[in-house]
């Protein structure tokens, strides 16, 4: 190993002392460092050769990321897709219990992470775990429909679970709003998420029909009420709601009809004099 990067430029001995050692990891694995590439360690397995490089790169430097950028080439044909995919699981799994950190690149994730997931073919049956040897994930049809109605059924409770839990707590936030007014709580509901396939919260849609009233501009003092309620302290007319509504504000004007048509005069705020103390406080409302 040589203390540069692939780029030529020098690495920091601190930073190199830990690249060595993890040479020295790899190597002792059966990894062996190239001999025109210094820093890039390979170890060839049947068909899957893996790739350890620690030469870094142009969008991650050796010393961001002083650990191995890990990759492999599948040389194996579809056929023998599943064999391949062994290998591959065994090797990160080997890597992962002597503890060598590595780091996958961006275009390289997706298939690291599928190489994490149950959607990978290893030729073992899922419901019995028999090896047969082949690509699929289930030995046999009958071991298919047993794995799949274990799944279903063990989907239902998990879903029947995750309702009532849901439903305990939709119902503790719904107590906790209500209307200044009416003293009305919002709604609540469970739907069904189709794309998902499992139950949500469908509490947001008569969330937004609650808002924060203004009681006093200057203070920033307000209340929380439905819309109903809020509609019908803006278009009092007879002062019913008149301690609710923030000092200075006046009635709103009737609308107008013109050639069938509504066109409805804005609502204007007009600061008392006492409040008007220079212009600081006039420029937060004009």
């Amino acid at each position: 190993m040589i203390a540069e990067d692939k780029f030529g430029r020098p690495i920091f001995d601190y930073i190199f002392n830990k690249l060595v050692r993890t040479g020295h990891y790899l190597t002792n694995h059966g990894y062996t460092e190239a001999n025109y590439k210094p820093n890039l360690f390979y170890h060839k397995i049947n068909n899957v050769i893996f790739f350890a490089d620690m030469r870094g790169t142009s969008d991650v430097p050796i010393w961001s990321a002083p650990i191995p950028l890990f990759y492999w080439i599948d040389e194996e044909d579809e056929k023998n897709r599943f064999l391949s995919n062994r290998i591959i699981l065994e090797e990160l799994n080997y890597l992962h219990l002597l503890r060598i950190e590595f780091r996958f690149a961006y275009e390289d994730m997706e298939r690291a992470h599928y190489m994490d997931s149950d959607d990978i073919q290893v030729g073992i049956c899922k419901e019995c775990g028999k090896d047969f040897n082949d690509n699929g994930f289930y030995c046999s049809p009958k071991c298919k429909n047993e794995y799949l109605t274990k799944q279903r059924i063990l989907k239902e409770i998990d879903n029947k679970e995750r309702n009532i839990k849901n439903l305990k707590d939709l119902k503790e936030m719904s107590e906790k709003i209500i209307c200044s007014i009416c003293k009305r709580h919002p709604k609540y509901s469970l739907i069904k998420d189709l794309e998902e396939d499992y139950s949500s919260i469908n509490l947001i849609k008569d969330l937004e029909s609650f808002v924060n009233h203004h009681t006093d501009y200057v203070n920033d003092i307000t209340i929380l009420m439905c819309k109903q309620c809020h509609s019908k302290i803006h278009q009092d007319v007879n002062g019913k709601f008149k301690s609710l509504k923030p000092p200075g504000y006046i009635k709103p004007k009737k609308q107008k009809i013109i050639n069938e048509e509504k066109i409805i005069i804005e609502e204007k705020i007009i600061l008392p004099k006492k409040l008007i103390q220079g212009q600081k406080i006039i420029s937060q409302y004009f």
